[in-house]
């Protein structure tokens, strides 16, 4: 055998079509495969649950998301409520995903129906990564959706500590208000994230509005004497960013908020344990040590600061609180209340003169200034707010069968 007049051997021959046969089949193998592959995508298995952009996306099925938008599906296009497949990759924590969609174009800071953003679907569910890969990208922190939340509001509202730490440390503003009034500050108060409380009061944060409104719980309405023994707390019930209008500031069958509370601040986990601490504060309480300490320091000619206001607003959060604990019936606390009510109606003039008491009582158990509560305590005067409780219980309201107490000395 001669090849452009040269011999080649059988042998040759033979190794040059086995190299011809397995190229053919390498080809023809591509071409099935190919074909296949295609048809696959066309036929598209995954059925309903894949059936678009959106939903491919917030299950996270990264090819799949890949074919979509290599058929040039819009990245941005609009799914249920407005949402886009950007939205829901990030509220199921699909961080491969939010990287590719954000690649190829996705609108960060885009809104659904809502006003809410990519950010603020993560940040709702604790998606830390995604948050982390978001900020990075420049998404906007502080865009308010319609009801003005911001991503570290939906983070701290919806228990995500960790989260809202990542979007403060980026610099999202800790003290916007969404239109409740609402803070991240009261949030993490509420949720009691203590850690979060410190580290938000060190950026900056307060509680900066009276939220007396319509509660914010159903309940029914209560008489204008017990809505005025209620305004005796406002100090620490606006500090602690719960309700003016309810027993106890929670609703009833917040038992757990209430019993975690009153074993933290007062060492209380019992019926009995409630009664001795209300006795405590009717009959002794700090009041008595403190104008101990008064009467040694100051000339005779100098009246001592009472402190009762110290001791009977406490009483009354106390006796409210221990309702929702289940430790007093309802009957009970209005029992304790009441009395209380009517002695600090009794020895104060005015909502200001008592606020200022219940002030130097504070600073004397804290051992220092609290500056939040001078705040709170000029918007609760503020006499053109007329949400404060304040200003809707006029102090001389008739409390009936009101007895005149001695002031302590």
């Amino acid at each position: 055998m001669t090849t452009n007049g040269q011999a080649t051997s059988p042998a040759t021959a033979n190794v040059h079509s086995s190299v011809h046969r397995l190229r053919l089949l390498f080809i023809r193998a591509t071409i099935i495969i190919l074909t296949l592959a295609v048809a696959l995508l066309l036929w598209r298995p995954w059925g309903k649950w894949d059936a678009n952009l959106e939903r491919a996306s917030c299950n996270g099925h990264l090819l799949v998301v890949r074919f979509y938008l290599w058929r040039g599906e819009n990245v941005n296009r609009r799914g249920e409520r407005g949402a886009t497949p950007l939205m829901v990759a990030a509220w199921n924590g699909h961080l491969k995903v939010v990287e590719l969609l954000v690649r190829r174009g996705a609108a960060i800071d885009a809104v659904d129906d809502s006003g809410n953003t990519a950010l603020s679907w993560a940040a709702s569910r604790g998606q830390k990564d995604v948050v982390a890969y978001l900020i990075s990208k420049g998404a906007a922190l502080d865009r308010q959706d319609v009801e003005g939340n911001t991503a570290i509001l939906y983070a701290m509202g919806n228990r995500q500590p960790s989260t809202a730490r990542l979007l403060l440390n980026a610099g999202a503003d800790v003290n916007l208000e969404n239109k409740k009034g609402e803070t991240v500050l009261q949030a993490a108060e509420q949720g009691g994230y203590d850690g979060m409380v410190a580290l938000l009061k060190r950026h900056g944060a307060i509680n900066r509005n009276v939220s007396i409104g319509p509660s914010q719980y159903p309940s029914a309405k209560l008489s204008p004497q017990h809505l005025w023994a209620l305004a005796t707390t406002a100090l620490l019930v606006q500090y602690n960013g719960d309700s003016h209008e309810l027993l106890g500031s929670r609703p009833a069958s917040d038992h757990a908020w209430a019993q975690i509370g009153l074993r933290k601040w007062w060492g209380i986990t019992s019926r009995e344990q409630a009664v001795e601490t209300l006795d405590w504060l009717e009959k002794i309480g700090h009041r008595h040590s403190y104008q101990t300490e008064d009467r040694s320091r100051k000339r005779e000619h100098q009246p001592p600061i009472p402190y009762l206001a110290w001791d009977y607003c406490r009483l009354v959060w106390v006796a409210g609180v221990s309702y929702v604990a289940g430790y007093l019936s309802e009957e009970e606390a209005w029992q304790r209340i009441m009395p209380a009510a009517r002695a600090i109606q009794a020895n104060y003039s005015s909502w200001r003169e008592m606020g200022e008491d219940y002030l130097r009582g504070r600073q004397r158990w804290n051992g220092r200034h609290d500056p939040q509560f001078d705040h709170i305590f000029q918007l609760l005067t503020n006499p053109d707010d007329p949400t404060s409780p304040w200003n809707k219980n006029a102090w001389n309201t008739n409390l009936s069968g009101k007895d005149r107490m001695n002031r302590d000395r």
